[in-house]
C-alpha cells in the first residue's frame, strides 16, 4: 500500500444554500483517504496562498459557484461532482494521489 503525506488545502464557500453537508463530505473523504492509501493528511494554515505540493479543494455547497475561486483549486459542487464532472470519491482520491505522486 502506498504511503504519502498529503497537504490538503481546503476553502469553503459561504454556505448560503448548501445542498449537502460539506463538512461531513470532507470528513468522509479524509477517512477514505486514510483507509485506502494511508497518508498523513496535513492542513496548511493559509490554504488560499499555499504553494508547492498540495491538493487544493474549494468546497461549494451548490452548483452556483458564487465565490471567486483561486487558480489551481478543484471545485467540489456536490458529493459526486468535481470540476464540473461527475465522479465518485474513489475517482477523486485516485486523481488527488496521481497529483501528489506527480509532484514528488
Amino acid at each position: 500500500m502506498l504511503k504519502k503525506d498529503i497537504a490538503l488545502a481546503v476553502l469553503f464557500c459561504g454556505g448560503c444554500r448548501p445542498t449537502y453537508d460539506r463538512t461531513a463530505w470532507l470528513e468522509a473523504l479524509i477517512t477514505r483517504l486514510r483507509r485506502e492509501v494511508q497518508p498523513e493528511v496535513h492542513f496548511p494554515p493559509d490554504a488560499e496562498n499555499i504553494s508547492g505540493n498540495a491538493v487544493r479543494l474549494y468546497i461549494c455547497g451548490c452548483r452556483a459557484r458564487c465565490p471567486s475561486i483561486p487558480d489551481g483549486f478543484h471545485v467540489i459542487t456536490s458529493p459526486f461532482e468535481m470540476d464540473g464532472r461527475s465522479m465518485t470519491q474513489e475517482e477523486m482520491i485516485r486523481q488527488f494521489m496521481d497529483e501528489v505522486c506527480a509532484c514528488r
